[in-house]
Parts: structure tokens; sequence; C-alpha cells
């Protein structure tokens, strides 16, 4: 018994240190919802955008894969087929906001170089 509140305090104190830091540093969100004011405002912003282009291209990339793998197995081609488009059309989106935020981040360096 003693040994599981030994264990218990243990997480409980992790848990409040762990809380404590991230309460110090703001998240993605709160950063993105002030409104950029200074160049380094702008050059976070850019960074940020150019976190998430990189990660909606990976996303593309893998809903590219999954498509050819529907395209070329052996299940039931109805529901392959349907696999398939579904899996073409989520890669196409992620392009999208890929692009998206490659047009941000790029409006944001720009922002941040005139407002030197």
């Amino acid at each position: 018994m003693r040994r599981v509140a030994v264990m218990l305090a243990g997480l409980l104190a992790a848990l409040i240190s762990t809380s404590v830091g991230l309460a110090a540093d703001p998240t993605r969100e709160d950063r993105m919802m002030k409104l950029p004011e200074t160049p380094a405002d702008h050059a976070a912003l850019a960074k940020i955008y150019d976190e998430s282009a990189t990660e909606w291209r990976k996303e593309a990339e893998i809903h590219r894969k999954m498509a050819a793998e529907y395209k070329h197995s052996h299940a039931d081609p109805k529901d392959a087929a349907a696999m398939e488009k579904h899996c073409a059309k989520l890669a196409k989106d992620a392009d999208k906001l890929a692009e998206d935020a490659k047009v941000m981040a790029d409006y944001h360096r720009l922002r941040g170089k005139e407002a030197k």
C-alpha cells in the first residue's frame, strides 16, 4: 500500500511540474491568436507556417502511398477503388493546405521585413 502511495505521489509531482512548464511556454495556438506587431512576431508565424507546410506535405505523401496500395490491393475491387479515391482526395487536400501554409509563411516573412 505504501509503495502505491509513493508511486502516486511521484506521478502527481511529475504532472504538476509538467503542467507548470507548459503554462510558461505559450502553445502554438496561443502564439497564432496574437496579431503580429513586430518583425519577430512575423518571423515566429512564418516558422509555424513553414512547419505546417512540411507536415501537410508529409501527410499528402502518406495518402498518396495508401492510394497506390489500394490500387494494387487484392481486396474487394469496389471497396479498394473507393478507398483509393478517398486517399487520393486526402492527398490533394493536404497538398492544398501545404501550399496555403507556404503562402502564409512567405507573407509573414515579407511583412516582417517591412516592419523593420
